[in-house]
């Protein structure tokens, strides 16, 4: 078998193109010296302190940016080689599964289409859920496909355990249950498999590998449900039609114009042919995904990349599109413009300066991830002069980058919660209630201290602000503020 994988010449172009992409992200990565970003700050704050879960999201990504750190050390390219060695892994999972539905071909293409992918190039160069997500949807589904096939006990016992990692990974994991459940209901092939016990003993067996991240969220008062109510916004829905119409124009950027294209091209042929209809049900892995995630986008708003699993059968159900029409220039068309498409991004300064734009807030593509080291290089010498204080914030922003970039890192900081209230994983881990008497350094973004921090302390003595100045109409600033005794928090 292994001899059959090595003269497949499909496989060995896939394998040269995902290489070669992925050294030249990697280039671009080390060369253009991108900060981390605040999310990618705080997910490596979270992996300082491992547990079975966070206040917004499972613990999987944390444990994976552990796992790299302890190899490559903390610097940002190995807080992020997580996504640098999961995007090809899936896409090589992506081939393996669409030569066994379909043949080498289409799963070149499937393989090539999905890591050429705008939502793909981006993620590829950033550490994110999705990545951890997507490994364990991918791995999931190709299980889940050897399993109804073969099925064996230990293959659905497979299905189970990579189901439960990617509901470790990101909760959208559980959109696989509903997927794999229409699809074999729509399989009159497979339809037995409703019936199979194995199946069921699956899904406990991810619930089983699951039940360490929801222990977790009862003994913290389930912060992780109170953050996924808060941002679906369901509380106070409302048809939002301009929200599904940007959802909906967002994924041309997430799979691409052309591919997004000929998905629908490919969905509309599979139904139309008679002789394509044991492919049909597998469309089912892209629309029920894409439709919750829309519906979410109707009724309270959702971000693009939310959608990103879906195109893992989306490149597959593509990729065979193409290979059965024998559509190679279209296909070479669609991973142009792929890779057009998130080179202005790649190269974003460089882009600008070319067509003489000047740098502002409003069009800094990296605003979320510009200047933190250096910004960060100014506050040192300040906080050398006051050994004995401890730091504060009012913005898990502001306090991620700061703990990631100043050295020695500072664990003790803490943030500002007067109520009490939890909105990040800091307010979580952090407090001042048994800090009475203590002095702090506060870095804010801010201009002056609240009206209740100033009545917490004996005394607030202003410090010197660092500034970072990007061009003459664009700069970032944090401001610091001596506390002196904190008092308590005001009843």
């Amino acid at each position: 078998m292994i001899r059959t994988w090595l003269s497949d010449r499909y496989l060995l172009a896939s394998g040269g193109v995902i290489l070669l992409l992925s050294l030249y992200r990697l280039l671009v990565l080390v060369t253009g010296q991108y900060n981390l970003g605040i999310d990618e700050a705080y997910y490596w704050y979270w992996a300082q302190h491992l547990d079975f879960g966070y206040y917004s999201k499972p613990p999987m990504l944390a444990w994976l940016i552990a796992a790299t750190t302890a190899v490559c050390g903390d610097g940002e390219v190995c807080v992020r080689t997580g996504s640098l060695l999961l995007y090809p892994v899936i896409s090589l999972i992506i081939y393996y599964i669409t030569r066994r539905l379909f043949n080498p071909k289409a799963a070149f293409f499937a393989a090539t289409l999905f890591f050429s992918m705008p939502g793909v190039a981006l993620g590829n160069i950033l550490i994110t859920t999705d990545g951890v997500l997507l490994f364990f949807w991918a791995l999931s589904l190709g299980m889940f496909f050897i399993a109804i096939t073969a099925n064996r006990p230990w293959q659905w016992l497979t299905v189970g355990v990579t189901a439960g990692l990617g509901l470790l990974s990101k909760y959208t994991m559980i959109i696989f249950a509903p997927s794999a459940l229409l699809f074999l209901a729509l399989d009159k092939s497979q339809r037995r498999h409703l019936r199979n016990p194995w199946l069921y003993v699956a899904a406990l067996i991810a619930l089983l590998v699951f039940m360490p991240n929801i222990i977790w969220n009862l003994h913290h008062h389930n912060p992780t449900l109170h953050h996924t109510l808060e941002i679906s916004h369901l509380d106070h829905a409302w048809l939002q039609l301009d929200e599904l119409a940007v959802f909906i124009l967002g994924q041309l950027g997430v799979f691409g114009i052309v591919s997004f294209m000929l998905l629908i091209a490919a969905c509309v042929w599979y139904y139309r042919q008679p002789d394509q209809a044991t492919v049909r049900p597998l469309s089912v892995f892209v629309l029920v995904y894409l439709g919750i995630i829309a519906l979410q986008a109707l009724l309270a708003g959702a971000n693009a990349n939310w959608a990103v699993p879906a195109y893992i059968m989306a490149s597959m159900l593509v990729g065979n599109y193409l290979a059965q029409h024998h559509r190679h220039k279209i296909f070479a068309l669609a991973v142009g413009f792929n890779v057009l498409l998130v080179l202005p991004l790649y190269h974003f300064d460089a882009v600008l300066n070319l067509f003489g734009v000047e740098l502002t807030r409003d069009n800094d593509a990296y605003y979320v991830i510009r200047g933190w080291r250096q910004l960060t290089t100014q506050l040192q010498p300040i906080l050398k002069a006051y050994p004995q204080t401890t730091l504060l914030f009012d913005s898990r922003h502001e306090m991620a980058e700061v703990i990631y970039y100043l050295q020695p890192h500072p664990f003790t900081a803490v943030k500002w919660n007067p109520k009490s209230e939890q909105h990040d994983q800091f307010d979580l881990a952090t407090t001042l209630t048994d800090k009475q008497g203590r002095d702090f350094i506060y870095i804010t973004s801010g201009d002056t201290p609240s009206a209740d921090m100033l009545k917490a302390f004996t005394r607030v003595e202003p410090l010197q602000s660092v500034t970072l100045e990007f061009t003459p109409r664009y700069h970032r600033r944090l401001r610091l503020f001596l506390l002196h005794g904190f008092l308590g928090y005001a009843s």
